[in-house]
């Protein structure tokens, strides 16, 4: 299993520098040099499967009340990467026109 997968542009299908896919930020296709900017609602989807897990799992652990969501607090960001991970590995990103 590769550790990224391949990006493919959606306008000319030519192969996207996976390395280089920030939010916010352009990506420019080699091919087309069409300006693309992954999914913000993927993106969000991701953070908010983070922010879950983190409960879950501060819950099952058997914290609660004001503990509870300084842990969620705490962990959000380690589990955020943890879901990147895989989440990425097993659902291509989409990619969109930049806008600013």
């Amino acid at each position: 299993m590769k550790w990224w997968p391949t990006l493919n542009c959606p306008f000319c299908n030519g192969i996207l520098p996976n390395t280089e896919v920030r939010r916010g930020k352009p990506l420019l296709c080699p091919s087309c040099s069409a300006q693309l900017q992954a999914s913000n609602r993927q993106l969000d989807l991701v953070n908010v499967i983070a922010l879950v897990v983190a409960t879950l799992l501060s819950y099952s652990l058997g914290i609660r009340g004001y503990w509870l969501v300084l842990a969620v607090v705490l962990l959000w960001f380690p589990v955020l990467v943890g879901c990147s991970f895989v989440f990425y590995r097993l659902v291509r990103p989409r990619f969109e026109r930049y806008e600013d």
